[in-house]
C-alpha cells in the first residue's frame, strides 16, 4: 500500500501545482455524487489524501506542494512508513 500512497501523493501535488482554472483543479474540488453501497460512504479523493498527511503528521501541505522536490521528498518517505504497526 505504501506505492500507491506514494502516487496518491505525487498526484496531490501535481493537482496543486496546476492552474486554478484547470479542468483538473475544478474536477479535484468536486463532491462525488451517485450512490454508494451501504457498508461504505462517498468519499473525496482528496479525503484520502489528507488522512495520509495527517498520518505523516506534515503542516502545510498545500504550501509545501509548490515546492516540487520537498514534495518528492515527502511522497518517496511514505514508501516507508507504517500505520498502526502495518503498512497500509
Amino acid at each position: 500500500m505504501g506505492v500507491i500512497r506514494s502516487s496518491r501523493l505525487r498526484w496531490a501535488g501535481h493537482v496543486e501545482r496546476s492552474e486554478e482554472r484547470s479542468l483538473l483543479r475544478k474536477i479535484y474540488r468536486e463532491k462525488p455524487v451517485g450512490r454508494r453501497c451501504v457498508e461504505r460512504s462517498r468519499k473525496k479523493w482528496i479525503e484520502g489524501i489528507e488522512e495520509d498527511i495527517k498520518q505523516m503528521d506534515i503542516r502545510e501541505w498545500r504550501r509545501r506542494t509548490q515546492d516540487r522536490r520537498e514534495w518528492a521528498s515527502i511522497a518517496r518517505q511514505s514508501l516507508f512508513l507504517t500505520f498502526n504497526g502495518i503498512n497500509k
